[in-house]
């Protein structure tokens, strides 16, 4: 797989200059024979959304994404305006002209500067996407952090985590260690899972939050191949080699050694006792 990810600039709310940015990446992206590309969390519509969540949401993805997606295979984040006409902080998968699967974020974010649950419903599953590179995974935003949605979608044989964030930073102090939590949780989930973890951030400022950037891929070893500036713009692109997996999960063969089974009955005990 022949990885293009870019780190974009939204604007906040302006749903018709980020598509045509997301195109003119896209295109790019095509020229330089890539075969997959990613956008960020919510790269459609902006991050700041608050009241005008409603206003921005799709409840089908636009047509000129989809035809883009008959040359080149794409990963994006919006708000979706679902069944009960709520809206979703969604990631969707697009290939061959359709949608190949989408993910609502499970764990909404409510501490600090964020109040997820103000705009959005939450998702309820951790879904795995067929594609013609194997199955993925695609996290959104601190999903990351929760040890249940890694594991989940690892055991359902996903090879290729996608995590999609808004990663907000500071230009105080190193600009390594902006950050630095996400890159220990990504190397760790890599070598305990022996599968690619992807994390594609935005740039920019929106309503005083600064984004950090340095979108990175961790191979199967917990190695980066790869990671992008900080604070900028720009794009990065990564051959992931499928043999990888192989090699790391022969060295390291903890994802082998898992016992679901003991994990489902202890996992069942602990919602007994606190009932």
């Amino acid at each position: 797989m022949k990885l293009y990810i870019d780190q974009i600039k939204p604007k906040l709310g302006n749903r018709v200059y980020n598509l045509e940015t997301m195109l003119q990446v896209i295109d790019r992206a095509i020229d330089e024979k890539n075969e997959v590309v990613v956008f960020p969390e919510l790269s459609l519509t902006g991050h700041s959304l608050e009241d005008i969540a409603f206003e921005v949401g799709i409840d089908k993805v636009p047509q000129e994404l989809l035809e883009k997606s008959k040359e080149i295979d794409i990963i994006f984040g919006a708000v979706e305006i679902g069944e009960e006409d709520y809206p979703y902080n969604t990631a969707y998968y697009l290939s061959e002209g359709k949608v190949l699967g989408k993910h609502r974020k499970v764990y909404l974010s409510d501490y600090g500067y964020s109040t997820e649950s103000r705009c959005f419903m939450k998702g309820n599953s951790f879904d795995v996407i067929e594609t013609k590179f194997g199955k993925i995974g695609i996290l959104l935003g601190d999903e990351i952090y929760h040890q249940s949605a890694q594991y989940i979608l690892a055991q359902k044989g996903v090879k290729y985590l996608f995590n999609l964030i808004n990663g907000v930073g500071t230009l105080k102090g190193d600009k390594e260690n902006v950050g630095s939590n996400t890159k220990l949780v990504a190397k760790a989930n890599s070598v305990m899972n022996g599968i690619f973890t992807i994390v594609a951030n935005r740039a920019g400022v929106e309503d005083g939050l600064a984004f950090y950037g340095n979108s990175f891929v961790v191979s199967p070893d917990g190695n980066i191949c790869i990671e992008g500036e900080y604070f900028k713009e720009g794009n990065i692109t990564c051959n992931l080699d499928e043999g990888e997996i192989r090699r790391a999960r022969t060295k390291y063969p903890f994802f082998k050694s898992e016992d679901r089974r003991l994990t489902v009955c202890e996992v069942l005990s602990l919602e007994k006792k606190s009932k």
